[in-house]
């Protein structure tokens, strides 16, 4: 998923759960943090930027329980790092337990029908074909527009 889709299933899962926990400025930060600039690590591995601690599932609940345990009051937020990871496994795969096993996990929509390979094409090539598929394209369109009418009108 692009940012766009990142950045609005975090807006929408932080008001969903701003109904539960104390949903603030300070909370909406972190979310948008955990949420969307996990895929920094892209700075470091242009084209295999999913082969990070940051895209592993064991990293993200182990700070989740840490974040619990010591009384963080924005604890849950971190939850936000897992939704990322979710929305990464419906389009191509993620490393869920990197660096223990290059083994991936995910739906991978998107890499069954790509000819592009991890780790040999360019990030910009990845950016081009995935833009080029119109029905992720919709979804990340129809996601956005949801995110601001919720902000809107909710």
């Amino acid at each position: 998923m692009l940012p766009f889709a990142h950045i609005a299933a975090t807006y929408l899962l932080w008001r969903f759960l701003g109904l539960f926990f104390p949903a603030d400025t300070a909370s909406l930060l972190l979310a948008v943090f955990f949420g969307v600039f996990l895929d920094g690590d892209v700075i470091f591995k242009p084209s295999e930027h999913r082969a990070s601690p940051f895209h592993s599932l064991v990293p993200w609940i182990m700070f989740i329980v840490l974040l619990y345990c010591i009384g963080f009051k924005y604890w849950w937020t971190a939850l936000f790092g897992l939704l990322h990871l979710s929305l990464d496994m419906i389009d191509w795969s993620i490393y869920i337990f990197y660096p223990l096993t290059r083994r991936t996990i995910g739906l991978r929509l998107y890499e069954r029908v790509s000819n592009l390979t991890v780790g040999e094409n360019s990030l910009g090539e990845f950016l081009l074909e995935y833009m080029k598929n119109r029905y992720f394209m919709s979804a990340e369109i129809a996601l956005s527009i949801l995110a601001i009418i919720v902000s809107i009108f909710f």
